[in-house]
């Protein structure tokens, strides 16, 4: 029997976006999404009878995940060994603990030796055999590398020396790389709006080496394939509005002449409608902004589930009964309606994220406390790690 690989990454269980300050019950139920592909993609790998699923990266949301969340991962994880499935991790940013000494209950799953389970946060190799097709595979995987210093990134350096050290000329059936990074020529999508510093773009070169097989990553969203040899699966769910265009799924590598091919599997995403979409209602002079707002929403062909977001313009003193106009949505199919207001509004919709920069804040006071310059880099870079922790479990 040939073998068979399914690839997916940036699960991001556990999150809700882009709803996080919706009612308790659509965050939920907006958390089932990404469930039911997870679902999806184990069912798809038990029917073919895969060797391995793969994960490269940010399985979820947050490294300390509620128990509820990480019970049902740990459930499907157990399904899929007892199918013969093995599944192996790479550790993506949101998998990793910011803080000193934290750690990730993904390791506990390494820790108990759950059978078909295998996790690395730290760079490592190993050699697998599939169950169903009796190939031998090694997975070399380098984990997300965070950054150590906002002043001088070496990540890239770093992943260099690592790979380097990792694939000397080895004899084994297929050498296949996991990561979770940037690589050259691949498209950044929601990473541009998420990350403070810059990513380190990794060159093709350092990647593809002889003997490598196949080089799989997680951490850009969209589906993409740099090279024949590397690719990025995608998320299999939209965690973004700037994702609403982008098609969602997994990748099936698979055994044909002696080579590994791979295919794009799409999956089933929760539909996202920006409206319109690249201007905005204006309702600024608005007499009536509520009926106006129906008005001119009144033609908008809604997806079946779809997260709708209005975009619109109105005045300081206008007031938009906002219920009125998510019931209406709904009636058109919507599962829920968000607002972005052009112009600061006297009164903030409940689902409005917020727009403090708290990094940038934090390091603007620390800077203008009269300490040495050393224990101010410290403070920030320490702060900044406690601001992302936090901030991930939200």
């Amino acid at each position: 029997m040939p073998l068979k690989i399914i690839c997916t990454a940036d699960l991001h269980l556990g999150q809700s976006g882009p709803i996080q300050q919706s009612p308790i019950e659509i965050q939920e139920e907006r958390i089932n999404d990404s469930f039911r592909n997870l679902d999806f993609i184990a069912s798809y790998a038990i029917e073919r009878k895969v060797d391995f699923l793969v994960i490269c990266g940010d399985v979820f949301h947050t490294p300390r995940p509620n128990a509820q969340i990480f019970n049902r991962f740990a459930r499907t994880i157990g399904n899929l060994s007892e199918k013969g499935v093995q599944t192996v991790v790479v550790a993506g940013n949101h998998d990793l603990p910011r803080l000193a000494g934290g750690e990730t209950y993904l390791s506990a799953l390494r820790e108990v030796r759950a059978p078909g389970f295998w996790f690395f946060d730290k760079p490592g190799d190993l050699v697998l055999e599939g169950k169903h097709s009796g190939r031998r595979v090694r997975f070399v995987a380098i984990p997300y590398l965070h950054l150590a210093s906002p002043e001088e990134d070496k990540r890239g350096e770093e992943i260099k020396r690592i790979i380097d050290q990792m694939l000397p000329e080895r004899g084994e059936n297929s050498t296949i790389v996991l990561s979770h990074l940037v690589c050259e020529g691949s498209y950044l999508g929601i990473l541009k709006e998420l990350v403070m510093h810059p990513e380190p773009v990794i060159p093709r070169s350092t990647l593809l080496r002889e003997n490598v097989a196949l080089v799989l990553l997680g951490h850009l969203h969209g589906y993409q394939v740099i090279d024949k040899r590397i690719i990025y699966p995608g998320s299999p769910e939209r965690m973004s509005f700037s994702e609403e265009k982008e098609k969602k799924g997994f990748v099936e590598v698979y055994e044909e002449k002696g080579e590994l091919r791979n295919r794009f599997v799409p999956t089933n995403p929760r539909p996202l409608l920006t409206y319109p979409m690249n201007e905005c209602i204006d309702l600024s002079e608005s007499l009536s902004p509520t009926e106006d707002m129906l008005k001119a929403i009144e033609d908008i062909r809604v997806p079946e589930g779809a997260i709708v977001r209005l975009v619109y313009k109105s005045g300081r003193k206008q007031s938009i009964d906002w219920r009125r106009i998510v019931e209406y949505l709904r009636n058109k199919g919507a599962f829920f309606a968000i607002s972005q207001p052009l112009k600061e509004q006297l009164e903030v919709p409940a689902t409005a994220e917020p727009s403090l920069n708290l990094r940038d804040l934090l390091k603007e006071f620390i800077q203008k406390l009269k300490i040495p310059k050393e224990v101010s880099k410290l403070a920030i870079e320490e702060g900044i790690k406690i601001i992302d922790e936090v901030s991930e479990g939200l």
